[in-house]
């Protein structure tokens, strides 16, 4: 008997954490998990992200994994255009982050942020949504806006 008294509050004790990770998660706190890009300074993607003469960078897609670890990882394809040429790479960069409530703290160890330049990948502080995360650029005014995937 004491094993089904223990089984019964083991198992009420796991529905009613994951019930509230469900409930924090709707309140705006930072879950860890997969946050797709779907807008850079509210343009949908694809987004020009440079222009020198005739060529021209833009981001097509992104990826953005928090880690239950506090690690993040952020996976984008980008496309060159010069002229006739056009290349497309798979990017890759990552770092730490640290969630207070709905706000999230990235860090990266990564070359120091260049103002002339606008990378994808120079995550600063973000924001939990309703329907995702909105990630503000190092740079202090480019905003990323992310769905949860």
């Amino acid at each position: 008997m004491s094993y089904l008294k223990t089984f019964t509050t083991m198992a009420l004790a796991a529905g009613a954490f994951w019930v509230a990770g469900q409930d924090a998660w709707s309140q705006g706190q930072a879950q860890p998990g997969t946050y797709t890009l779907v807008e850079i300074d509210g343009r949908p993607l694809p987004v020009v992200t440079d222009r020198k003469g005739d060529c021209q960078e833009e981001v097509l897609s992104a990826t953005l994994i928090l880690g239950t670890d506090g690690e993040w990882e952020l996976n984008y394809t980008e496309r060159e255009t010069c002229g006739a040429d056009v290349d497309e790479d798979l990017e890759d960069a990552d770092g730490h982050y640290r969630a207070e409530g709905e706000m999230i703290h990235f860090s990266d160890d990564t070359d120091p942020y260049e103002p002339d330049d606008l990378d994808i990948d120079e995550l600063g502080m973000g924001t939990v949504t309703a329907d995702g995360m909105t990630v503000r650029l190092q740079d202090q005014h480019t905003t990323l806006t992310f769905r949860r995937s």
